[in-house]
């Protein structure tokens, strides 16, 4: 059976070919809006719930309740030997010893010109974001340590709690 298209029909198939080709685009384009726009709401949702979770935790950690009783364990005069002993010292009183993945000394030359007498390297893993924001007031309000480099990151899915990594100077 030879079926012969005459001239008239051909515009006709061609803009009826057109017209699907457009729906078929109108419809991919309207689907790869909705998956974007998805992702979009999964990573707002995702900042929201961290930034509620660091507004509680701000509130909750009033100076003149939990920090409070940090600051007052700090002896002024107590003078720092060695930093990993003390290092090891800090950890155990916020019951972190199990969360070490690293407590190592920093090769090198901690020379008057570095203003470090020692360096060290500490990476917890796993632990709540409470007892990161205590432990970190506990390190920057000790008058002889300073954070010289720091990382927190957040565990992973199966894991709950955040990881910390930092290196440490001892003035």
């Amino acid at each position: 059976m030879n079926i012969m298209m005459d001239e008239a029909h051909k515009p006709l198939l061609l803009v009826a070919t057109l017209v699907c080709l457009a729906v078929l685009s109108a419809v991919q384009g309207i689907s790869w809006i909705d998956r974007t726009a998805k992702g979009w709401e999964a990573k707002a949702k995702a900042q929201e719930t961290i930034h509620h979770e660091v507004t509680t935790l701000a509130a909750q950690l009033k100076p003149s309740h939990h920090i409070g009783k940090v600051r007052k364990s700090i002896p002024e005069t107590d003078t720092i030997v060695s930093l990993l002993t003390w290092l090891e010292r800090e950890t155990a009183a916020f019951q972190l010893t199990d969360k070490i993945q690293q407590i190592s000394p920093v090769p090198g030359n901690h020379s008057e010109a570095n203003a470090f007498r020692e360096k060290a390297n500490l990476s917890l893993k796993a632990i709540s974001m409470e007892t990161a924001i205590r432990f970190l007031y506990r390190l920057e309000s000790t008058p002889q340590v300073r954070i010289i480099r720091g990382e927190i990151k957040r565990a992973d899915k199966d894991t709950a709690g955040i990881i910390l990594y930092f290196e440490i100077g001892l003035l």
